[in-house]
């Protein structure tokens, strides 16, 4: 899957992501992973990968996931759908304070 493609789906993910206001400035890696149908809808739940989390940590994650909700269908190209019926994610909440 190309760079420019992962930033798109993560682009139209964080115009949609409400941080909680008080994870904006921490430093939190966050890992979800999505599988996509072949009209860029979610073939199921993200599955947030980290294993570890404290409450800060679980609702910065659980926003994310309802952000990735919010933004689909993704727009992809068809003809590439092996490519990117599923893809790997990281998010944080401290890069978004700067946009």
């Amino acid at each position: 899957l190309s760079l420019s493609l992962i930033d798109a789906v993560r682009e139209k993910i964080e115009n949609n992501w409400l941080i909680p206001l008080g994870d904006r400035d921490k430093d939190l890696q966050i890992h979800i992973d999505i599988a996509l149908n072949p009209d860029g809808t979610l073939q199921g739940r993200p599955q947030i990968m980290d294993t570890e989390m404290d409450s800060t940590f679980r609702a910065a994650a659980l926003s994310a996931g309802r952000a990735i909700y919010e933004s689909q269908p993704f727009k992809l190209p068809a003809d590439q759908y092996q490519s990117w019926q599923s893809i790997e994610l990281t998010f944080n909440p401290k890069d978004m304070v700067n946009q």
